[in-house]
């Protein structure tokens, strides 16, 4: 009896192997797909959480110059007490980016831009202090520095997230590549 089951000579027998056949094929195509989209998923929650802290940083560097700038025309202690704030969220950030040696572009770009923010916040400090001493053209050229240091922490930012949207694209477009072979495989059925 179990010989006979395992011979294909019967109708029934064929069907069910072909149906069999179709059903992990169809399967397998299935899983592709998921497994496509899960890819996806997961380059464009990246894309996103990496602008997310691009943008974080910009924007603390934009209101940390500001209330700099307010507090070297006013002396206002308001003003002040901003600059530290944004100053310890941008020392934060800075302690939090990897100083670790690599090759990777978007790496050496980050590095960069951490060197690039601890150089900024000493310059502030020193523009700072020398608001404190009444010392006019002191806090004047530290805070040209710190402009033209942020100008580059904007530019080093842009090119981070160039990058981050290349990468994206480029991923994107191989597995928008392997979609259409797999829904042309679907529509063969």
């Amino acid at each position: 009896m179990n010989r006979e089951f395992l011979k294909f000579f019967g109708i029934r027998k064929k069907l069910i192997i072909y149906f069999l056949f179709i059903i992990l094929f169809l399967s397998s195509i299935s899983l592709f797909s998921y497994y496509s989209a899960n890819i996806v998923l997961n380059n464009t929650n990246r894309i996103i959480k990496d602008y997310i802290y691009i943008n974080n940083v910009k924007n603390t560097v934009n209101n940390l110059i500001t209330e700099l700038e307010k507090y070297l025309t006013t002396a206002s202690s308001e003003s002040l007490l901003r600059y530290y704030d944004y100053y310890n969220r941008l020392q934060v950030i800075s302690r939090e980016i990897p100083r670790a040696l690599d090759y990777n572009e978007d790496n050496l770009i980050l590095k960069d831009m951490g060197n690039m923010l601890d150089e900024l916040l000493s310059e502030t400090d020193k523009a700072v202090l020398a608001k404190r001493g009444r010392i006019s053209s002191r806090y004047i050229a530290n805070f040209e520095r710190v402009t033209q240091i942020s100008e580059y922490i904007n530019e080093y930012n842009n090119k981070l997230l160039d990058n981050t949207l290349k990468g994206g694209t480029e991923r994107y477009q191989n597995i928008n590549s392997n979609m259409r072979f797999i829904i042309f495989l679907n529509f063969l059925q």
